[in-house]
């Protein structure tokens, strides 16, 4: 099924501690949708403060196994969440934190559906100031079907490099690389309401990339 995406970025002035953020927003469409779901990033920790690398993968599953899991969901409680207005009522909007170094993304979206997703500085941090995002790689990833065993799912994978004094476009597209490697390393795992975060420490990260990222 042919898939189209959509890349852009916007420079959003906040008020007051928010500052000014960089937000980039992604989108992705197949065939006659009915229902999306959209997923908020909030940028927060390490990976504000210096830069880093978001690899967000996005898969499949039937709409009724979405609504029916649980978990934390920031975007739920934040008002000013500014993709609310462009969904529907049936559409679903999640949130996660991201704040590592590299930070492995997996979001769920409905079977038949769309998905999008875009990041934003945390409101949380005490001071913030300009986000630059930019997608570098756009590609698929395999994953097990975990209901059929030998069966693989296809998911539309984005890597994500965040700007900052410690990071690199280079590390950014090694760590898109290494990634099997790194899950392989079971690094810690943050679950949220349709959402799992993997985040890697210094060490997993060296470990994966034969010593290349210190």
């Amino acid at each position: 099924m042919p898939k189209t995406g959509l890349l852009f970025i916007v420079i959003a002035t906040l008020l007051g501690a928010i500052g000014t953020a960089t937000i980039l927003s992604a989108d992705s469409h197949q065939g006659e949708a009915t229902v999306k779901a959209h997923l908020t990033l909030y940028v927060g920790g390490e990976l504000l403060r210096n830069g880093g690398t978001v690899i967000v993968s996005s898969i499949p599953i039937p709409v009724d196994e979405l609504r029916a899991m649980t978990g934390p969901n920031p975007a739920a409680k934040d008002a000013n969440n500014a993709k609310r207005e462009y969904l529907d009522q049936d559409d679903i909007l999640l949130g996660a934190y991201v704040t590592g170094r590299a930070n492995f993304v997996e979001m769920y979206y409905p079977e038949g559906g769309t998905f999008g997703f875009n990041l934003v500085a945390d409101p949380r941090e005490a001071t913030i100031t300009e986000l630059i995002t930019e997608r570098l790689l756009v590609g698929a990833s395999r994953w097990p079907d975990p209901k059929n065993p030998g069966v693989w799912i296809e998911a539309d994978t984005s890597t994500i490099f965040v700007d900052g004094p410690k990071s690199s476009k280079n590390e950014s597209r090694l760590v898109r690389v290494i990634e099997s490697r790194v899950n392989q390393l079971e690094p810690a795992i943050v679950r949220y309401n349709g959402v799992r975060v993997k985040i890697p420490t210094s060490s997993q990260l060296n470990s994966a990339s034969s010593g290349e990222i210190e």
